[in-house]
């Protein structure tokens, strides 16, 4: 994401102002700073909170461990809060964190994920009951707290990720997926898809006007998945395939569509070359030029050679 993007589109704009618990207009004077810069600075934000009163978190986690669980879960809900749980839940062991969640309502869980630092608690998180974390994601995302499900995907055991992406609508993942963290983690979503879900998502895109977040997906993919996820283009009504030549007209995407254009089927791209009058001069020549700096052009097909007629 660009530093001239809007605070709303700039997802570590989005992170940071949810850890200092500021409204993302707030930190309108951040939008000059590159994505790495504030990436590193939310790091050490992170550290420097998490860090604070360590010792007196560090004496709560001992007492935790000699309490029942049940107590110390009546006591986190109704006295200590999600913050303060969160703080904690790192200083327990994944066994005694566990047997607390259980018995935590998920409404309070979702709350203490909003405060929690998954890189402290991964053990935990993977320790958890499957149907635990997927009740806690589909809370999340009802909520519309996409900056929190998307700090937990690079963190979920592959099982469990499959069964959260089951749960939750195409629009939840589509939105989740702007706010994912490790951009790692995007391939491992790739593959705990099936086909078929992965149409529905490209389906849902066009409906709801999210190509750019797909897009941005697809430009962390490993290269056999490129291939893979163009192959389901041809799947696609043609309308669907005009919609997104002209979004990534409009968005200025070719850096990104490129190198799905450039393997799909002979079948989408015809539709793409049928389409491509529909798109001004001027993104039709940058369409080009971009598809000769990466090297692609040759190997667009039919729309290499309606992209050829369009521009002479």
């Amino acid at each position: 994401m660009t530093a001239s993007a809007g605070v709303h589109e700039r997802a570590e704009i989005l992170r940071l102002a949810r850890l200092l618990n500021k409204r993302p207009e707030e930190l309108q004077f951040l939008l000059a700073v590159d994505d790495a810069d504030l990436r590193a600075f939310r790091a050490q934000v992170t550290e420097s909170l998490f860090n604070a009163h360590g010792d007196a978190l560090r004496r709560l986690g001992s007492a935790a461990k000699l309490l029942p669980s049940a107590i110390i879960a009546k006591v986190g809900e109704k006295v200590f809060g999600p913050l303060l749980c969160a703080r904690i839940a790192g200083e327990l062991e994944p066994s005694k964190a566990t047997d607390i969640a259980k018995r935590l309502s998920v409404s309070f869980l979702a709350d203490v994920a909003v405060e929690l630092d998954p890189r402290r608690a991964q053990r935990i998180i993977e320790a958890l009951p499957t149907d635990t974390i997927v009740a806690t994601s589909v809370e999340l995302a009802n909520r519309g707290a996409w900056i929190t499900l998307g700090a937990f995907v690079g963190y979920l055991p592959m099982d469990k990720l499959r069964q959260c992406l089951d749960a939750l609508s195409d629009e939840h993942i589509l939105r989740t997926a702007f706010a994912v963290d490790d951009e790692d983690a995007i391939p491992a979503v790739i593959d705990a898809l099936s086909k078929e879900r992965v149409i529905s998502l490209l389906r849902t895109a066009s409906d709801t006007g999210s190509w750019p977040t797909l897009l941005d997906i697809t430009s962390q993919l490993r290269d056999d998945q490129v291939a893979q996820v163009a192959g389901y283009f041809d799947e696609l009504d043609e309308p669907v395939l005009v919609g997104l030549l002209a979004a990534v007209a409009e968005h200025q995407l070719w850096s990104r569509f490129l190198p799905i254009a450039a393997e799909l089927p002979e079948k989408s791209q015809q539709a793409l070359a049928d389409a491509v009058g529909g798109i001004d001069a001027d993104a039709r020549s940058e369409c080009v030029r971009a598809a000769e700096h990466a090297g692609v052009f040759d190997r667009l097909g039919p729309l290499a050679n309606a992209l050829r007629e369009a521009v002479r």
